[in-house]
């Protein structure tokens, strides 16, 4: 009797001890999985890839074309492309499509690489593909981390579109203001009807004063309107006397930009071309005689209207450049001065630093060249007008 209870008790204990070492051990679970830390996020490697408009040209064989595609990826970034690419052909009979591996090594173009890349990320790829939808498997690679892409083209004859791929931003500003400051050289002719001798001025003038803004309407249209102010030396004669001596220049202008080409590529290079219409009011020095000994400097102000083209080419990620080049004739004047006949153009290049996505830094050159004929109380003269200008801008896109 007494070892039955004794065994009893014996087995409870040990039951006791059982169910304890489970609670414990539950605990130490629990404790470790809060102290156990979080496992760290992998970081996936994703680096900008923006393609520009690719290049074709044809060859001998009119089911193959030389293509170059030009890309844009961050600096430090290497770019490979796989060893096949995948040509997609469909049949013209039934549709149904077949997919065939070409060796990237039969479609290298002599004398190309076919990779050429640069410090700051531009890149172009040159291959000789076929006709069709073609696959093109591309690499990034930065240290130990990597990026694959696959690049899909559809190649006809003089014709190329990348599908479904993004697009390096348009480069020139769709919505942007320009400020800009520089000197002058303005050289100044008037052959006046009064008997005195001709005006012939030159000096250097500064500050110049510019501002400018383009404001896109759709994809073709964009509106330009521009300003220009300048105050040179005073003018100063011997023979008479000139009341007012002041020389002040200024010049607005409202035009149209009318992209009727599209992009192209001449020796590599990326040029968007347009066509330039508008109108603009010059308010230019004028000598005018008040009485038969004074003579004071006044405003010849007219309108005109200008025809003529830009480029605007892109040869690096961030630099830029433009050429605008202008003919002017004569509409109007307002006043005593009649203009009876004339002419002018004028031209500018600029080059363009893009420092981050709104701001941009540019230097510009421009010139004009103004010949008149014009008529005062029924007298002729003439009126010539010569400027070069160098500025510095800031601008900003919206």
């Amino acid at each position: 009797m007494y070892n039955r209870h004794l065994s009893k008790l014996l087995h409870l204990i040990l039951f006791i001890i059982f169910v304890s070492s489970l609670a414990f051990a539950q605990e130490v679970n629990d404790d470790s999985d809060e102290n156990k830390p979080e496992p760290e996020e992998k970081v996936l490697f994703s680096p900008k890839l923006e393609w520009d408009e690719p290049e074709i040209k044809p060859t001998k064989n009119k089911k193959v074309q030389h293509v170059t595609l030009y890309g844009y990826t961050e600096e430090g970034v290497k770019v490979l492309v796989g060893k096949q690419i995948l040509w997609v052909q469909a049949s013209a009979k039934t549709g149904r499509k077949r997919v065939r591996k070409i060796s990237i090594k039969k479609l290298k173009i002599k004398g190309q690489k076919y990779i050429d890349l640069k410090p700051d990320g531009s890149f172009k790829i040159n291959l000789r593909l076929p006709l069709g939808e073609v696959q093109i498997p591309v690499g990034l690679i930065k240290g130990k981390q990597k990026a694959r892409y696959q690049i899909a083209l559809f190649v006809q004859e003089k014709a190329i579109e990348l599908k479904d791929q993004p697009k390096v931003p348009n480069t020139d500003c769709r919505y942007c203001i320009w400020f800009g400051t520089g000197f002058t050289y303005l050289g100044y002719q008037q052959d006046p009807p009064q008997d005195i001798r001709d005006v012939d001025y030159g000096a250097f003038g500064f500050p110049a004063i510019t501002f400018r803004t383009r404001i896109e309407l759709n994809k073709n249209w964009k509106l330009r309107m521009g300003y220009f102010s300048l105050t040179g030396p005073e003018l100063s004669s011997g023979e008479v006397t000139i009341l007012n001596k002041s020389i002040k220049w200024q010049q607005m202008g409202l035009e149209v930009d009318y992209r009727a080409l599209s992009s192209f590529r001449l020796f590599g290079i990326k040029l968007d071309p347009a066509i330039l219409f508008g109108f603009q009011m010059q308010d230019l020095p004028f000598l005018a005689q008040k009485t038969a000994t004074d003579f004071t400097i006044e405003s010849f102000k007219f309108n005109t209207a200008s025809l003529g083209g830009m480029f605007f080419i892109n040869l690096h990620k961030k630099w830029f450049y433009e050429i605008f080049m202008r003919v002017q004739t004569a509409l109007s004047s307002s006043g005593d001065v009649e203009l009876s006949s004339g002419f002018a153009f004028d031209g500018s290049v600029g080059t363009i630093y893009r420092m981050g996505k709104n701001v941009r830094l540019g230097m510009f050159w421009s010139g004009q060249y103004h010949s008149y004929n014009y008529e005062i109380s029924s007298e002729p003269g003439t009126y010539s007008l010569l400027s070069s200008k160098i500025d510095l801008a800031i601008g900003y896109d919206f």
